[in-house]
């Protein structure tokens, strides 16, 4: 049996026990949305003997490394990966309380979140964040966009709630794909839309009404 085939069969041994949540968090996504606790840093890395050097910068900051390598492929990647050091989390420029973000760009206020670039602050429990604030609970809030919670692919908009593919709107509730809405609850489909419910039109006194009850009903 060759050395991958040995490393083959212990993944398959593996993955029969591991559970399908921390599957998808390990394999089925570009990283794995996990923070370890690795020797006196907290890393993206497990402490893990495969790879043993983890440190604050993304590179060794000594000379390349040289080696004379052998026509193991295995045994000189094994070799390679213990010998430079991994960054224990991928942070640039000036970030400030961000300790617990992964892929953090000039960012302020951020916890748990993941891939928070370009000025964006208050950010919570998110992925895919860019030049936003106050973003809760969210997957890939861009563009200037505010106050969003439990929200996806949400582009220069605010105050925008449960909703998905939401573009240049504002104060939207439970809907879906809108562009240049505003006072929108439980629609989807609309463009340059306002105080609609169920794509129905309606009044401002009505929709606020509205809003708070259902929002209620659904906590």
């Amino acid at each position: 049996m060759t050395n991958l085939q040995d490393r083959q069969l212990k993944i398959q041994e593996k993955r029969k026990k591991t559970p399908r949540r921390d599957f998808l968090m390990e394999i089925a996504s570009w990283y794995s949305l996990t923070f370890y606790k690795n020797r006196w840093l907290t890393s993206t890395y497990p402490y893990t003997d495969r790879m043993t050097v983890v440190s604050l910068q993304s590179a060794l900051e000594s000379d390349s490394i040289h080696r004379e390598y052998t026509s193991n492929f295995l045994c000189d990647l094994q070799w390679l990966m213990k010998s430079s050091a991994l960054p224990a989390i991928n942070h640039r420029w000036q970030n400030e309380n961000a300790e617990y973000t992964e892929t953090a760009v000039n960012v302020k206020n951020s916890y748990l979140s993941f891939t928070v670039t370009k000025w964006s602050q208050n950010i919570l429990y998110s992925v895919m964040t860019r030049e936003s604030n106050d973003v809760l609970n969210s997957i890939d809030v861009i563009d200037w966009s505010s106050i969003v919670y439990s929200s996806v692919a949400i582009v220069n908009s605010a105050a925008v709630f449960f909703s998905k593919y939401i573009i240049d709107s504002n104060n939207i509730w439970f809907s879906e794909n809108l562009i240049g809405c505003s006072e929108c609850l439980l629609c989807h489909d609309l463009q340059n839309q306002s105080y609609c419910i169920n794509n129905k039109g309606t009044s401002e006194k009505f929709i606020i009404y509205y809003q708070k009850s259902y929002t209620h009903q659904r906590v």
